[in-house]
């Protein structure tokens, strides 16, 4: 992903170490099933960064101990997000 989008992932990387938690038009929380994940026992929020048109980061934000896990590096928009009519599929 990088390597196709230097620019976009070095700002993506800016923003995550800055502002993990915040809202833009290329950065939101998941909503639904996406919306939570547990990483080592304990459930966090989980997140989108939009790289490009189809590229995504998901992340998770360990706030105690300062850490953005990734779940999810996709070169094209993750199935699991589009949405049939108004809502998302659930994740099993």
């Amino acid at each position: 992903m990088e390597k196709q989008f230097p620019g976009n992932c070095a700002e993506a990387k800016a923003r995550l170490k800055v502002a993990p938690t915040s809202r833009s038009d290329v950065q939101k929380q998941l909503r639904g099933s996406l919306g939570k994940r547990r990483i080592k026992g304990v459930e966090m929020d989980q997140w989108q960064l939009d790289i490009s048109s189809g590229a995504r980061l998901w992340y998770c934000i360990d706030t105690d101990q300062h850490v953005v896990w990734f779940t999810l590096a996709a070169m094209g928009h993750p199935r699991a997000t589009e949405a049939k009519g108004k809502h998302a599929p659930r994740n099993r």
